[in-house]
């Protein structure tokens, strides 16, 4: 097939469940120009059968077969056998509008995007649905002809989605910094998004839902990603990214926005994680918290919450103290939270 201008790179492990769904969003495209590549990440169930299905039925389906070594492998992996212009990923147990493609690259062309973000769609039991928007700033909303770079909201770096499903990527964008996924277990994709958004120069956006999580398995990967012993994968990126900020001398300029995103995905993986992990837990968070050293001044700047849950861990010896002090803590921040929202009505009246 030539012409290719966009390919979609799949990871597959085990999904015969939802494949057919994902395969089928993708065939379906009102796009043309475009390849699929699915990478079977040594799947044991029927995967494999499904896609060669569709194999035979569509010439712009490719699948490459390997040995399991996760999805950031598996990205790399199509990556290196991709020829389109542009590089959407997607998880074999989602799907996509049937406009997704040709939406984000009339987008990416109009702008000689770097970069395309877009919405998404959570969906969990019980037709419950979230949405997942991009707050991108601009005074009359049209994004049409449209870039940025992270300084148009640089809380989109590290304190929003650290995802790269939602977004379309140039292949020499990516070729040029040599951007690769970890190959961990987990959370492959946190480092390989920071690193794209801060070098992305030309970043566009389209305010539209494109794109469908699924979040109806309990034991999916993403569900278990912050209850299981994997989630303490989280701390060795919180010191990957730290030293790619000082690499790229910039850890000032974001200094506090990674105070915010180490303490927020803490707090996420405190909340999830498995009581037979909880004394790893907080001895990785302790040792992480005590090498940030936030300043009084600094500490002033993060939202109260933060504060709250950084000064509880800090203060601790153990896990089970650290419980107690949270618990405290928390109790602390709904009382504050309830006064300073009198005093804000009290102000507004007189």
């Amino acid at each position: 097939m030539s012409n290719i201008e966009i390919s979609i790179i799949i990871p597959v492990f085990n999904s015969e469940k939802y494949l057919d769904e994902c395969l089928k969003s993708v065939i379906h495209q009102t796009f043309t120009r475009y390849e699929i590549i699915c990478v079977n990440d040594g799947s044991t169930d029927s995967s494999l059968s499904i896609i060669e299905k569709y194999l035979q039925k569509y010439d712009n389906l490719k699948v490459h077969n390997k040995e399991n070594e996760g999805p950031g492998s598996a990205r790399n992996y199509g990556l290196k056998h991709a020829k389109g212009k542009y590089v959407l990923f997607l998880d074999s147990d989602d799907w996509i509008e049937e406009n997704t493609l040709e939406t984000l690259y009339e987008t990416a062309m109009e702008n000689d995007s770097e970069l395309v973000m877009f919405n998404a769609m959570e969906h969990y039991k019980n037709n419950k649905t979230k949405n997942r928007t991009y707050h991108v700033i601009k005074e009359d909303n049209n994004f049409r002809q449209f870039s940025f770079d992270y300084n148009n909201n640089i809380n989109l770096v590290m304190n929003g989605y650290h995802i790269v499903c939602t977004k379309l990527h140039k292949m020499d964008f990516i070729k040029k910094y040599s951007l690769s996924f970890a190959e961990k277990d987990q959370f492959e994709d946190v480092l390989f998004h920071i690193k794209s958004m801060i070098y992305a120069k030309r970043i566009s956006y389209t305010p539209k839902v494109l794109y469908h999580y699924r979040r109806t398995e309990d034991n999916s990967r993403q569900n278990n990603a912050l209850s299981g012993k994997k989630s303490l994968q989280f701390f060795e990126i919180f010191g990957e990214v730290k030293e790619f900020l000082y690499d790229e001398c910039l850890y000032e300029k974001f200094k506090i926005n990674y105070y915010k995103f180490v303490i927020n995905e803490t707090r996420n993986i405190e909340q999830n994680i498995d009581n037979k992990y909880y004394d790893d837990f907080f001895t990785k968070a302790k040792k992480t918290f005590n090498k940030l050293s936030i300043s009084t001044n600094d500490m002033m700047r993060l939202p109260l919450d933060y504060q709250y849950f950084y000064k509880a861990l800090i203060e601790s010896d153990n896990s089970l103290m650290f419980r107690k002090n949270l618990k405290k803590s928390n109790k602390k921040l709904l009382i504050t939270k309830k006064v300073l929202k009198v005093k804000q009505w009290i102000k507004q009246i007189i």
